[in-house]
């Protein structure tokens, strides 16, 4: 560590040892906080951060009391640090259409040839909407069921923005499908199990299920042309590429694909409106199988919109119930 990092550290430790005195339980503050400390010692501006905004302090306390899980964050991903200077919406998660309009906004003042910071910058929102999920949940500003309900609007966001980075990469180098375009997806992600049920934890994975609108005719319209079963696969594939690649904030999300269809098994898309019935295999114990049919389909048609970027939550409560919600 450099001269002025010990400087910083001995011009934190005044403050940072009264902020956990005042704490309820200081053995627990000091425990926690201490790996974060670690953490940035190379990083010298984030002991800055900490001694020149006190307050700062005193959410950092709060919270890595309350919960081992944020201290575990903010010591993997010091750079949440920077929600600490604005408690207004720290303790205030986004709702879904402010989310979309975030990320719609960070993604824009990236080049958009740059997929590695674009998947940085998405992996850091998810992580600070998260940080802003969980503060709210320690505070008791938002009921249980409502912290399901965020943790649901960020996945169906991200989901969104990584269908629209797959859907151009892939057009880009192959063209698009007959009837349709280079701009918008005609593509639709189903997320089932606790994705459907709105019932997303802070580590859940996401059950998906990738349908597609064409009839698997013809071929792309790019300079080097797939075949359209090829095209969607490779969409799929893409998709799935984009969820689990490593950056240095790590791997974005955890993942499940799994699709039956006439005994057709693994991760895959298939064209939706020639699906009579499906057979989604639920992970989990014994691996149940939920069946959906024609309700399923007659549900989503009474939607007149086009498919485009947009999500479907399955939610399945018995091998007789179905429930299907369109979100955008």
């Amino acid at each position: 560590m450099q001269r002025i990092g010990f400087e910083r550290l001995d011009a934190l430790m005044p403050l940072l040892l009264a902020a956990v005195a005042q704490s309820d339980t200081p053995d627990t503050a000091l425990a926690r906080v201490q790996p974060l400390i670690e953490a940035v010692l190379r990083r010298t501006a984030y002991l800055a951060l900490l001694r020149e905004n006190p307050h700062t302090l005193e959410h950092l306390m709060r919270l890595c009391s309350a919960s081992p899980w944020i201290a575990e964050q903010l010591a993997r991903y010091p750079i949440l640090l920077d929600e600490l200077l604005t408690p207004d919406t720290l303790y205030t998660p986004a709702d879904k259409s402010r989310l979309a309009d975030e990320l719609r906004q960070t993604l824009n003042r990236l080049p958009e040839d740059d997929e590695e910071a674009q998947l940085e910058a998405l992996r850091v929102f998810k992580h600070a909407q998260m940080l802003h999920v969980a503060a709210s949940d320690v505070a008791g500003t938002r009921h249980l069921m409502k912290v399901s309900d965020y943790l649901t609007y960020i996945a169906e966001v991200i989901l969104d923005a990584v269908l629209a980075m797959a859907w151009k990469h892939v057009t880009r180098k192959h063209g698009a499908p007959a009837g349709c375009n280079n701009r918008e997806p005609a593509f639709l992600i189903i997320g089932y199990g606790k994705l459907g049920g709105i019932e997303l934890g802070y580590g859940s994975d996401l059950d998906l299920v990738f349908l597609h609108d064409n009839d698997g005719k013809g071929s792309t319209d790019g300079p080097r042309p797939l075949d359209t079963p090829v095209f969607f696969t490779r969409l799929g594939q893409r998709i799935i590429h984009l969820l689990t690649a490593v950056t240095p904030a790590a791997v974005f999300m955890k993942w499940t694909c799994a699709f039956v269809h006439q005994g057709m098994r693994g991760c895959s898309s298939r064209r939706w409106t020639r699906l009579p019935s499906i057979s989604i295999k639920m992970p989990g114990p014994g691996n149940i199988r939920r069946w959906c049919g024609p309700e399923w389909w007659r549900a989503v048609r009474r939607w007149p919109i086009s498919l485009t970027s947009c999500v479907v939550r399955f939610y399945a409560a018995s091998a007789t119930r179905r429930r299907c919600v369109m979100m955008w």
